[in-house]
């Protein structure tokens, strides 16, 4: 081999120049490998940082680990009783209104709440004060009218009153009697 001749001289030429041609070609292969390498390692890091977690996990585990107490019992034979405890309300079937005649306050009551009771028994006392006023006023009212018709009865009788008038009390006075028995 001698450097001074020219076929010689292109062929190491062409030698220095297909070196970099080849590298060039081969970098995608190159590149694909380090990248498969730099996968493969980072795929063991984080495989073997997950068992140093676990293992980690495991230990202060058992450490968090305290007495548990245990409570025996002897088990005995027995039947199952079988019921329910629930809260609830209970309602009635068939609801009853009591009505009284008049109105009025009560009281004093007769009866307690769920009780029996027996047809006529009286449940509750009502505050009659009203009442008792209303009938003295009607039957003062009563006494006057019956006054005043015979007043006009002799009235009529020298004809100084009219028939119209002694219908009008006369009507008065049944109609205060008819109240005053109602009461």
């Amino acid at each position: 081999m001698d450097p001074n001749n020219p076929t010689e001289k292109d062929h190491n030429a062409r030698q220095d120049e297909a070196w970099p041609r080849k590298l060039w070609g081969a970098l995608p292969w190159l590149f694909l490998l380090g990248l498969l390498i730099m996968i493969i390692i980072l795929a063991f890091h984080i495989i073997s940082e997950v068992n140093t977690e676990k293992e980690r996990k495991k230990a202060a585990l058992k450490e968090e680990v305290s007495v548990i107490n245990v409570v025996t019992l002897e088990v005995t034979p027995a039947p199952i009783r079988d019921h329910i405890r629930l809260p609830g309300e209970v309602k009635p079937w068939v609801r009853l209104n009591i009505l009284a005649e008049v109105r009025g306050r009560i009281v004093e009551k007769k009866v307690e709440e769920g009780s029996a009771v027996k047809k006529g028994q009286i449940l509750a006392v009502i505050d009659s004060r009203d009442y008792d006023n209303a009938l003295a006023q009607t039957q003062a009212e009563y006494g006057a009218a019956r006054k005043s018709l015979q007043r006009l009865d002799e009235l009529f009788k020298e004809q100084l009153a009219t028939q119209a008038q002694i219908d009008d009390v006369k009507a008065r006075v049944e109609g205060l009697s008819m109240s005053s028995d109602a009461n």
